[in-house]
């Protein structure tokens, strides 16, 4: 029998690399979002779905689905910082419709939600701790501890199999953005200056 996962931001680089490992495992991928993808990469689903997720169109799924990764929403602070209303609706009243339709049509579903880091804020020189508290700094982290919240009522109060991931900066093979793909294109140019003292870490997730 085959199994189904359905990949919200399936054609974005998170998205596509998770689309890949599950199709690598067997699994039939439906792929949700909004973006371009090569007709190489379009072999990876079993379907596509490209539009605006909410409820309705949701419902277009008919498929008895086994997991739902959910990594749609938001991708980047300063985008967020400057189109606040839009990152409300893509991160967190997506993320209630989703959990809506995972309940009324799909409640053996295992779901999991790609939250952020930037949930914990500034935690200075101390070590994250999962547990730790949550005090987000921007409307990115904001909206996604707002997200996590309705995860957390879904599971408590409806029973669903709910699991949350809170990543640090995602790198991998196609990345065209953000962190390393900012320091590389400025090497490139001959930019050699960058804020801080050079001593600063940070976690990376690595997208294989």
């Amino acid at each position: 029998m085959d199994k189904f996962v359905l990949i919200t931001g399936a054609f974005g680089f998170l998205g596509y690399h998770t689309a890949l490992k599950f199709k690598r495992e067997g699994y039939q991928v439906i792929g949700f979002g909004l973006g371009e993808i090569t007709s190489r990469q379009k072999q990876t689903f079993y379907k596509c779905y490209f539009d605006y997720l909410d409820f309705t169109a949701l419902l277009s799924i008919k498929e008895k689905l086994s997991v739902v990764v959910h990594c749609a929403g938001s991708s980047s602070v300063s985008m967020v910082e400057k189109n606040v209303r839009e990152s409300f609706e893509s991160t967190v009243c997506c993320t209630n419709d989703l959990l809506e339709y995972v309940r009324l049509y799909q409640p053996e579903a295992k779901v999991v939600y790609f939250s952020s880091a930037a949930v914990y804020g500034d935690t200075g020189n101390k070590l994250i701790d999962e547990t730790g508290e949550l005090k987000p700094l921007s409307f990115y982290g904001e909206h996604k501890k707002i997200a996590e919240e309705l995860c957390h009522y879904y599971r408590n109060r409806f029973a669903l199999d709910i699991n949350i991931i809170r990543p640090f900066s995602i790198c991998g093979a196609g990345l065209k953005k953000q962190l390393l793909w900012d320091a590389c294109n400025k090497f490139k140019n001959g930019i050699t200056e960058f804020w801080g003292t050079g001593q600063e870490k940070r976690e990376l997730d690595i997208a294989l």
